[in-house]
C-alpha cells in the first residue's frame, strides 16, 4: 500500500490483504538500513489471523521517498502521521533494533495512540561505537559488514541455514547494501543519540 504522509511517498507492506480500518493493526518498524521484508513471515501470520498489519519502509527506507529522520523521537512522531493518515486511533507497535527504539519511544509519548508494544533485539541506551559511526559516515562497506556480522550469530556465519538455499548472513548485508549513501549513519546516529 501506499500512502502519502508530508507530502512524501510512503509503502507499507500489509501482508498482501486489504486494509480493513474496523481490525485490530500491528505496526512493524525496521532496524538500522533496512525496510519492510524482513517482516515478510511476521506480517503474513498476523494477517492471515484476523488483524491489519503495516510494515513500514521509513522515510528514506525501501520504497519511501525523503531523507533518513534524524531522531528516534521524529520517528515516533512519524509512526503517529501514519496511523492518522490511515484513519486508526491505536495499534500495536512492534520494533527491531532502531525499530524498538522507536516503538518504545512511540509508546511512551503517545501512549493514547499505542496498545501494546512488543521489541525485537533491543537495548536502551543503544550505543554505536565510534569506528561503527565513522564508517557509516564515510559510506564505507566495512560499517555494512560490522552490522552483518554482528547483527547474525556465529551458526549463521557458517551457513546452516534450517532453510535449503539460503544465506542469512548475506541476505542481511544484501539488505543494508541496498540502503542509500547516508541512510545508514543517519539510523546510527539517531539509536546513539
Amino acid at each position: 500500500m501506499e500512502i502519502n504522509v508530508d507530502e512524501r511517498s510512503v509503502y507499507i507492506a500489509t501482508g498482501n490483504r486489504d486494509f480493513d480500518p474496523a481490525l485490530a493493526t500491528v505496526v512493524f518498524i525496521h532496524g538500522a538500513g533496512q525496510d519492510h521484508t524482513v517482516w515478510v513471515l511476521p506480517t503474513r501470520y498476523f494477517a492471515r489471523h484476523g488483524r491489519n498489519v503495516l510494515a513500514v519502509d521509513l522515510p528514506g527506507h525501501g520504497r519511501s521517498a525523503g531523507l533518513p529522520l534524524r531522531s528516534i523521537e521524529d520517528m515516533a512522531s512519524w509512526i503517529v502521521s501514519v496511523l492518522s493518515r490511515v484513519g486508526l486511533h491505536e495499534a500495536a507497535i512492534v520494533g527491531h533494533s532502531m525499530g524498538s527504539l522507536v516503538a518504545l519511544e512511540t509508546g511512551a509519548t503517545y501512549a493514547d495512540r499505542v496498545r501494546t508494544v512488543a521489541m525485537v533485539g533491543t537495548a536502551v541506551p543503544m550505543p554505536v561505537s565510534d569506528k561503527l559511526l565513522s564508517s557509516a559516515e564515510a559510506n564505507d562497506h566495512a560499517a555494512l559488514e560490522m552490522l552483518a556480522l554482528w547483527g547474525h550469530s556465529t551458526s549463521a556465519h557458517l551457513g546452516g541455514s534450517p532453510t535449503p538455499g539460503m544465506w542469512l548472513l548475506g541476505s542481511g548485508l544484501r539488505l543494508l547494501e541496498r540502503s542509500a549513501p547516508g541512510v545508514v549513519h543517519a539510523d546510527l546516529n539517531a539509536c546513539h543519540q
